[in-house]
């Protein structure tokens, strides 16, 4: 796996044997940030800050830093992912844009210093943990009106979004599925 485009275009990112990770394929990053810069959505990551939820390699929020975004907040809790997100974000030199939260990002407690322009899940298929990701950030104030979020799953499950959130549009990968959404105004 490698960064598809940017600064950091070509890098490597490692990957481990763990059946832990299902890290999100070269190929779907480069078509999820062709849809974000295609102009439908206006710039939800380039100088804004962005949180890649259920982070494991932390290959969206490092091909968000290479594309521009400000700083990233990586939010995971197993140990063998947390060792290679570590070395992904030194391998090129992101320590002073990141931040790595450890612990049950659907129990994300942390109050919010500044909206995210993006906030990325990808949760463990199946599991419908992104949903409550996404309600623990918006409880405390990472996603706003303006907050562009993804969510990657399962291409037969079912997304069961809050009241609160419009999905604007699906798009499948294989048996990947992204969902945009964002909260209704």
């Amino acid at each position: 796996m490698r960064i598809v485009a940017g600064a950091n275009r070509g890098a490597k990112i490692i990957t481990s044997e763990s059946r832990e990770l299902r890290p999100t394929s070269d190929r779907v990053r480069e078509s999820l940030f062709n849809i974000l810069d295609g102009g439908r959505y206006p710039n939800p990551y380039r100088n804004k800050l962005v949180i890649d939820a259920f982070a494991g390699t932390g290959a969206l929020g490092l091909e968000a830093i290479s594309r521009g975004a400000s700083h990233v907040i990586f939010l995971e809790q197993a140990v063998t992912s947390l060792k290679v997100l570590f070395q992904n974000i030194r391998s090129i030199n992101a320590q002073d844009i990141t931040t790595v939260i450890t612990g049950d990002a659907t129990r994300f407690g942390q109050p919010s210093y500044e909206r995210a322009g993006l906030v990325m899940l990808d949760p463990p298929y199946e599991s419908q943990m992104g949903i409550s990701c996404i309600k623990a950030l918006k409880n405390n104030g990472w996603i706003g009106p303006d907050t562009l979020i993804v969510l990657e799953h399962s291409s037969k499950e079912k997304v069961c979004n809050p009241e609160w959130i419009k999905i604007l549009d699906n798009r499948r990968y294989g048996s990947s599925h992204l969902t945009f959404m964002h909260e209704m105004a």
